[in-house]
C-alpha cells in the first residue's frame, strides 16, 4: 500500500510539473532603445542603441526608422545616428527586431525639440562700461539664470508654468527649486569646480528636459586698475595704467575693483607710504603737481572687502611730474 501511494504521489509531481509553462520561451523580442544624449539639443547628433538581455543582439536582424524612413538594416546593426529634430518640431525613431528564433518585437521613442540656455555671471564689481563678464572669486555670490524651450503640441510652454529643480554638485537645493524659480544663486566657497545642473519639466510632468554646467573658479582673484579720469570725457577705460605715468600739472586717477562681492569695499591709498584720503569719491584720487617742482612720487592702493578677508587686491603706480 505505502508503495502505491509513493508511486501515485510521483507520478502526480510529474504530470503537473509538465503542464507548468515554459518560461524560458518569450512571446516577443524584449528591448529597449536608449538615446544619447538623452536631452538632445535641435539639430544636435543623437545615437539610438538597442539593448537586450533576452536575445542575442549581434545576431538578430533590426531596422531602424526615422519618421517612417528606413535609415538602416541588417544583422546586429544595434546602433544608429540621426540628427534632433528643429525647434518645436517632432520625431519618432522606431526599431524592428526579428530575432534568429523567429521572435518579433518593436519599440519606438518620440523626440520634441526642446532645448535650455543655462546662464551664468558672478554678483560682482565691474565698471559700468566693461563689456566682459562679471566672474567670480572666493565666496562670491553667482547667478544662473535658466532660459527654456519647451514645446507641447507644437506651442512653447510659458517659462513661469515650469517646474525647476535645481541642484548644486549633484545634490538639489529644495528652497531654490519650485515652479517659476528660473534663476539660482550660489556662493562660492573654494577654489573647486561647480556642477549646476537643472531639470526642467511641465506642470503635468509630461515634458521634462535636463541640462548642466560646470564652472571652473580656478585661480580667479579680484584685480584692481587704475585709470586716467577726464574731467569732461570721464575715465579712460580703453587704456588701464601700469608701471608709471608722466604728469605735466595735474592727474585724476580712477580705481576699478574687479570681481569683488557688492559690499563694503575700503580703499586705501598712499603716497611714498603715507596714507592719502581722496577728496571726493573713495575710489578716485586727484593730484596736483606744485608749481616750479620735478620729481617722482609713487602711488599704491589697497582694496579690500572689510565683510571678506579673501577679497584683497592691490596695485601700485610711479608719477613723474614737472618734466615740461
Amino acid at each position: 500500500m505505502r508503495d502505491f501511494i509513493f508511486k501515485f504521489l510521483i507520478t502526480l509531481i510529474f504530470i503537473v510539473f509538465l503542464g507548468l509553462p515554459n518560461t524560458s520561451e518569450s512571446a516577443g523580442a524584449d528591448f529597449s532603445v536608449t538615446l544619447i544624449p538623452q536631452n538632445p539639443t535641435p539639430g544636435s547628433t543623437v545615437t539610438a542603441k538597442l539593448k537586450s538581455l533576452h536575445f542575442d543582439v549581434d545576431r538578430a536582424s533590426i531596422t531602424w526608422s526615422v519618421d517612417g524612413k528606413v535609415l538602416s538594416k541588417g544583422i546586429g546593426k544595434d546602433v544608429i545616428n540621426f540628427s534632433a529634430p528643429a525647434f518645436g518640431k517632432k520625431s519618432t525613431v522606431s526599431a524592428s527586431v526579428t530575432t534568429v528564433e523567429g521572435d518579433f518585437g518593436s519599440d519606438s521613442v518620440v523626440l520634441v525639440g526642446n532645448d535650455l540656455d543655462l546662464l551664468w555671471e558672478a554678483i560682482t564689481t565691474t565698471p559700468f562700461s566693461y563689456k566682459g563678464r562679471s566672474l567670480p572669486s572666493l565666496q562670491s555670490q553667482v547667478k544662473v539664470t535658466a532660459i527654456p524651450y519647451l514645446f507641447k503640441n507644437g506651442s512653447m510652454l510659458k517659462s513661469s508654468d515650469l517646474i525647476y529643480e535645481w541642484s548644486l554638485n549633484f545634490k538639489k537645493d529644495k528652497s531654490a527649486s519650485g515652479a517659476g524659480k528660473d534663476y539660482f544663486i550660489f556662493q562660492t566657497k573654494d577654489q573647486d569646480d561647480y556642477t549646476i545642473s537643472l531639470k526642467v519639466s511641465s506642470r503635468t510632468n509630461d515634458i521634462v528636459f535636463e541640462k548642466g554646467i560646470i564652472l571652473p573658479l580656478g585661480s580667479m582673484k579680484p584685480r584692481i586698475l587704475l585709470y586716467k579720469d577726464h574731467p569732461l570725457e570721464g575715465p579712460r577705460y580703453e587704456e588701464a595704467l601700469k608701471g608709471s605715468v608722466e604728469v605735466d600739472s595735474e592727474i585724476s586717477l580712477r580705481a576699478e575693483p574687479f570681481f569683488f562681492s557688492r559690499n563694503n569695499i575700503s580703499f586705501d591709498w598712499k603716497m611714498n607710504r603715507n596714507s592719502i584720503l581722496p577728496d571726493e569719491a573713495p575710489n578716485i584720487l586727484k593730484l596736483k603737481v606744485p608749481e616750479g617742482e620735478r620729481g617722482e612720487s609713487s602711488i599704491a592702493l589697497n582694496v579690500k572687502n572689510n565683510f571678506n578677508v579673501l577679497q584683497f587686491a592691490n596695485t601700485a603706480l610711479k608719477i613723474i611730474f614737472g618734466n615740461n
